[in-house]
């Protein structure tokens, strides 16, 4: 009886083994299809001048420094990056993330951002449907999230930010220390008006809105905030 129940257990292990092994080879596959899929992708740079990825268009990663990069519909990207210009996703694309020194990031509807989205010296506004996975930050420019969600935080130094229309937030708003200098590590607005921080009734921020200074706090009362904290 022993040697029939060391025989059982035996197959049992080979046949785990073997379903094993092919699972890990489905996965090991599907990564490489998607790698090759990927490498495929052109590439698209400039230095100077604007780029558009035409409707439905695949790419890989696409930057420039003097000018902006707009996304047409159903558009598909990696990486978006500019220094003097902005960047524009319109409705249906997905990117991987987005970012800008000096200029703007306005996206569509129903647009997939699988990373972040980052610039210094401009706003960012995010309408309705879209998906961000991880942060949205600014230095000097304002946040609108409208009807969308933001996987992780919201962040400025100098400008409003606005949640809207049902919007979430998964991570913390943050309202920054105001900073002061020259390009290019900030410009200084001499703005004695205070910031917004605005949270209307049908939208949520799951995490603590964070102030390192006085600000005009607009959160409705049907407004569903977890904490805030103020560290000034």
């Amino acid at each position: 009886m022993n040697c029939v129940k060391t025989g059982m257990k035996t197959k049992q292990m080979s046949r785990i083994k073997l379903i094993f092994s092919v699972v890990l080879t489905l996965i090991f596959s599907a990564y490489l299809s998607g790698a090759h899929a990927e490498d495929a992708r052109q590439n698209i740079r400039k230095v100077n001048g604007s780029i558009t990825v035409a409707e439905s268009q695949l790419a890989a990663n696409v930057s420039t420094v003097n000018g902006s990069v707009n996304l047409r519909d159903r558009a598909n990207a990696a990486d978006i990056s500019t220094v003097n210009g902005g960047v524009r996703v319109a409705d249906n694309s997905s990117i991987r993330s987005a970012e800008t020194v000096n200029g703007s990031i306005q996206l569509g509807e129903s647009v997939s951002v699988r990373q972040s989205l980052s610039t210094v010296n401009g706003g960012i506004r995010v309408q309705d449907g879209s998906e961000i996975g991880e942060d949205v930050t600014t230095v000097n420019g304002s946040i609108d999230i409208v009807a969308a969600s933001v996987g992780g935080n919201i962040e400025t130094s100098n400008g409003n930010i606005r949640v809207l229309d049902g919007a979430v937030v998964e991570g913390d708003i943050i309202i920054k220390k105001r900073r002061t200098g020259f390009w290019p590590f900030s410009w200084n607005w001499g703005n004695s008006r205070k910031q917004v921080v605005e949270v209307d009734a049908d939208s949520r921020v799951n995490g603590t809105i964070h102030l390192y200074r006085e600000v005009d706090l607009k959160i409705h009362e049907r407004a569903r905030v977890d904490s805030i904290e103020h560290h000034y």
